[in-house]
């Protein structure tokens, strides 16, 4: 089979990979409770921390820069090798979905350049990743059947040609990228791939309940926890419903999540919705002015001195206004989110 590219489509029980074949994918199995399943995913993860170790990272001037190697550390550990469980370099967050707390484990190894900026979960990035899936094989020790944790590759991407949307992700990617910054751009010509340097790198442990849960993905199984390696080159800002408001700003109550946040109370969140406050004019048409001459022009949502410092328009200097003309005040309430006028 053809390798799979990481493009993402949502579907009602989880958000899944677009595999490049997905009749040779494996048969989709029967939801299973999701407390119950991460129980068992979250056990797996632990003994992988727990049973391997980091071998090496790699530190050099290309793209090989932050390769890591992780290793199973001999029966009795006669060499004291650290484990990934102990590594100062291991870090957590949490994140609730369908009404469980999940933990995903994650390896800082860089958090990225100071200049650079961190993607929000609807952003766009351009990533490198070395994906794995973890599971159970028995095998025979001294006669007696035993189960032992296998690491099964399933996909490597060392050099990306495309930004993908996280937006159109598994859920696992959206909560981890956000936390590490992308990197700077050391060459843009010649024959090689473009080089970056400094850029965020890590490593996510995902219960399958953040990943494919019972829907599996290419080779990937059903209800297998995920283990990605990852390189954050570039952040591009999306704005997923072009109303010309980058979707960064339509996180309304700025909690991360962009799917509470709909101001019209229509169904549509506002990073998808061209209409906002739902009075019957575009987004985009509450953000226009004409100027003197004739000439039509958007306002950019914080003004010229964030989002344009280049303009020579005069009025763009100015966000997005409220509907008394207030341009300043960062609370105010834009205009395109007042349906009380337009």
């Amino acid at each position: 089979m053809n390798k799979f590219k990481l493009y993402l489509i949502v579907s009602s029980v989880v958000t899944v990979l677009f595999s490049c074949n997905k009749a040779d994918g494996p048969a989709i199995i029967p939801p299973r409770d999701y407390q119950v399943q991460y129980n068992t995913d979250i056990e797996t993860i632990r003994d992988y921390l727990k049973t391997y170790y980091i071998e090496s990272i790699t530190s050099s001037s290309d793209n090989s820069d932050q390769d890591i190697k992780f290793t199973k550390i001999p029966e009795g550990n006669p060499a004291n090798f650290p484990r990934i469980w102990d590594s100062p370099l291991l870090d957590s967050t949490k994140v609730i979905y369908e009404e469980v707390e999940y933990t995903i484990y994650y390896l800082k190894l860089r958090q990225g350049s100071t200049t650079g900026i961190s993607p929000t979960a609807v952003d766009d990035v351009l990533a490198s990743y070395n994906g794995s899936y973890l599971s159970y094989k028995a095998i025979e020790v001294d006669d007696v059947t035993v189960d032992s944790l296998t690491v099964n590759p399933f996909e490597y991407i060392p050099f990306p040609d495309n930004f993908l949307s996280l937006n159109q992700t598994i859920r696992g990617w959206k909560k981890i990228f956000p936390l590490f910054k992308s990197g700077q751009i050391n060459s843009t010509s010649g024959p090689n791939p473009v080089l970056y340097s400094d850029f965020g790198a890590g490593v996510m442990f995902l219960p399958s309940g953040l990943a494919y849960f019972n829907l599996g993905s290419g080779n990937i199984p059903s209800y297998a926890p995920l283990v990605f390696s990852f390189k954050l080159y570039e952040v591009r800002r999306a704005d997923q419903d072009s109303d010309g408001i980058l979707s960064i700003y339509e996180d309304i109550n700025q909690d991360g999540d962009f799917t509470n946040d709909d101001t019209d109370g229509d169904g549509t969140q506002d990073y998808l919705d061209i209409d906002d406050d739902g009075d019957g004019y575009f987004t985009k048409a509450e953000t226009k002015y004409i100027d003197s001459a004739g000439g039509v022009h958007y306002y950019p949502y914080n003004g010229a001195a964030v989002d344009d410092p280049a303009t020579p328009l005069v009025d763009e200097s100015k966000g997005v206004p409220s509907c008394s003309l207030d341009y300043i005040t960062p609370t105010r309430v834009r205009r395109y989110l007042d349906k009380t006028c337009h």
